[in-house]
């Protein structure tokens, strides 16, 4: 999804959470005696003050660029910005949706509408983008987000897609169903007690939905923000 996103919002930044994990090292860990590994399902395995300043940082740069951008805007009346109203975001988003399903099933995508050139399916607002697991755990991380969707998914369908991946340390036997879903569902239950309005989190049951639903809507949400 985060690579949807910065394909729509030409020039956007993102940090994977996963790049900001300690060490296996750091004192800070907690470990399952059982399972002789480490809970890589906290917040308190990840560095999320190294990850909040970078996210910071990147985000005075697109601020600035942005303000550029206008300014250029302003004296010479030649940047567009797609995405103004409802049709134009539907129709940049299903641009950009058919040159993924090229990527991703190219029979598919013949059946479609043909695809158009990138630049003119996509918005020339620079986004900071954050994927994770417990980014909206940290107080900071969430502080600094403008726009925050939670994709849910089901027990079945969380391991369907982590089986498959893998990891460095690898999992052990039976860490899935005794760290990973118990502690997706705490991380969960802990966020939706957040009911400030600036902490709005947007939730999407992403298990019944496409791929290209759950990109439609996510990216909707952003188009109303920028």
């Amino acid at each position: 999804m985060a690579k949807l996103l910065a394909k729509t919002f030409v020039g956007s930044q993102t940090f994977n959470q996963d790049d900001f994990y300690f060490d296996e090292e750091h004192k800070g860990h907690i470990q399952i005696p059982e399972l002789n590994h480490i809970n890589w399902e906290v917040a308190s395995a990840f560095d999320n003050e190294r990850l909040a300043e970078a996210v910071a940082d990147a985000a005075s740069k697109v601020g600035r660029r942005r303000k550029n951008s206008k300014t250029h805007q302003g004296k010479e009346g030649d940047q567009e910005f797609v995405g103004t109203s409802k049709d134009d975001r539907e129709s940049s988003c299903n641009k950009i949706w058919q040159q993924v399903q090229q990527t991703i099933d190219p029979a598919a995508a013949a059946s479609e509408k043909s695809a158009v050139a990138p630049s003119s399916s996509s918005s020339s607002t620079p986004l900071v983008i954050v994927e994770g697991i417990t980014i909206f755990n940290s107080p900071a991380l969430r502080r600094l987000c403008d726009v925050k969707v939670f994709l849910e998914l089901d027990k079945e369908t969380c391991w369907d897609r982590r089986k498959f991946r893998s990891y460095d340390p690898p999992d052990p036997p039976g860490y899935f169903d005794k760290i990973v879903w118990p502690f997706y569902e705490k991380n969960l239950a802990e966020i939706k007690t957040l009911v400030d309005e600036k902490d709005r989190i947007h939730f999407i049951k992403a298990a019944p939905m496409t791929l290209n639903e759950i990109y439609q809507k996510v990216s909707s949400l952003i188009f109303q923000k920028v």
